[in-house]
């Protein structure tokens, strides 16, 4: 695909990344200079210099003839210009990223009216990764599927779990059955299958419902009471987005911020919500607060090492669960190393975003590919497609198939029914079916045998 990209940023970086990788046309538009070069240096991509929001510079990016544009830049007003301009003049297929929660509020506008065919918010999708996480736990990730009853989450198995050293074929569900999809072990990742012996360590990842998920954390030897209380550290946009998803699940939410005004204003629109102002990086001032009472604690400061030290105190004073905002991915690493350390990063999560569309576009027409979800570092696919009545697969029980190598049929939605699939399971026309994979050659449902 052609691709132009307005921002070069830690988003637009990320997104030359892997659309350079996937072999697409990319070209990005920024107006520093050095950013540019940057890019240039690292990626192969095309640069212009300019202001993505300027008619005569978007020309000269050939977006008339671009099949995506992805408007990143740090101003929500020229993402939303340029995006509307793109649209005007060619562009296939046109996102931008928008902050401002005003703007949000006429998203449909912008969309409808503007010809904006997706509007990306990073704080809003932020908080509800955040509220997502805290419905679950036990899960270091939590992806939902298409079907919003199905659900996708990492968990690890503890040290003397009762599966450990069985074959995934000799588990006791207990009638809750979920489908391991795939295991981390050792930082590799692969796909097993029934005979697959789990180890302690392994981080599984599991796919069912709520109720099915909870009962495989109870197996595992990690299962966590639901989180009643949540103690927030910073009162930011993204906190204005998660207060009213945590009072659906919470009983007891406090925010602790210096800034008087942000508080305020946040007390106003929730007044359940406690407020407390003072420090949230004193130790000594969140010892006060009585860190320990808390269920879950979120932080959302703007500065990396300040959230990272407050949720390492966090866990050492017997918070079951943190979760940390990070903006700068050479921090990652170190947080990850940390047992039940979950960690949130906004322009990684809108990258994802922007790439799973890249990716289901980019088959159009070539594939009946709906829908994707990378998970593990993009180390996984979870592809979504629909079946016709010519694809290979159809009308065999999935035992008699010959798959290729870390492939698995993973669920099937027939009609109002869903299906996580079993050996007799047969793959019908009209079903959806989402396969989950490491390769990343899997453009077409038939792709999945080994003989295709």
């Amino acid at each position: 695909m052609n691709i132009v990209i307005v921002g070069g940023g830690q988003v637009g970086a990320k997104l030359c990344e892997v659309l350079t990788k996937e072999e697409h046309s990319v070209v990005v538009v920024d107006i520093k200079q050095e950013r540019l070069d940057q890019l240039a240096d690292l990626y192969d991509v095309l640069c212009v210099p300019g202001n993505g929001a300027v008619f005569n510079v978007l020309k000269e990016a050939d977006v008339p003839r671009c099949n995506l544009f992805i408007a990143v830049s740090a101003h929500d007003e020229v993402n939303i210009l340029a995006a509307m301009t793109a649209k005007r003049i060619g562009a296939d297929y046109c996102i931008a990223r928008v902050r401002n929660p005003e703007y949000m509020e006429q998203v449909y506008f912008m969309r409808d009216e503007l010809g904006i065919d997706l509007i990306i918010n990073p704080e809003m999708e932020t908080a509800r990764e955040i509220y997502n996480i805290v419905r679950f736990p036990s899960a270091f990730t939590v992806d939902r599927t298409k079907t919003d009853h199905i659900w996708i989450v990492s968990i690890r198995i503890q040290k003397d779990s009762e599966i450990s050293n069985l074959a995934i074929h000799e588990i006791n569900w207990n009638g809750k059955k979920c489908l391991i999809a795939a295991i981390e072990r050792n930082r590799e990742i692969f796909i097993p299958n029934g005979n697959t012996i789990l180890q302690d360590g392994d981080l599984l990842y599991a796919l069912g419902t709520v109720d099915n998920l909870n009962n495989l954390s109870m197996i595992l030897g990690a299962n966590k009471p639901q989180v009643r209380s949540v103690l927030i550290i910073g009162c930011s946009r993204i906190t204005n987005y998660l207060v009213p998803m945590l009072l659906k699940v919470s009983e007891r939410i406090k925010v602790i911020d210096l800034q008087k005004a942000a508080l305020d204003q946040l007390n106003e629109k929730f007044p359940k919500v406690i407020t407390v102002l003072g420090d949230g990086s004193n130790l000594n001032f969140l010892s006060e607060e009585r860190i320990q009472d808390y269920d879950s604690v979120v932080t959302l400061t703007n500065i990396d090492e300040e959230n990272m030290i407050i949720s390492i105190f966090a866990k050492q004073s017997g918070v079951q669960k943190t979760i940390t905002k990070v903006n700068r991915l050479n921090l990652l690493g170190l947080l990850r190393e940390m047992d039940d350390e979950t960690t949130v990063t906004p322009h990684e999560i809108i990258a994802e975003q922007i790439l799973r569309t890249a990716r289901v576009l980019s088959q159009k027409g070539s594939t009946d590919i709906t829908g994707l979800i990378r998970l593990a570092g993009s180390r996984i696919e979870m592809c979504e497609f629909v079946i016709q009545a010519g694809d290979k697969v159809i009308y065999k029980p999935l035992m008699e198939m010959k798959l290729k190598e870390n492939v698995l049929v993973a669920l099937i939605t027939r009609g109002k029914e869903t299906i996580i699939p079993s050996g007799t399971t047969e793959i019908l026309p009209g079903d959806s079916a989402i396969i989950i994979t490491t390769e990343r050659s899997i453009h077409s449902v038939n792709h999945i045998l080994a003989e295709d």
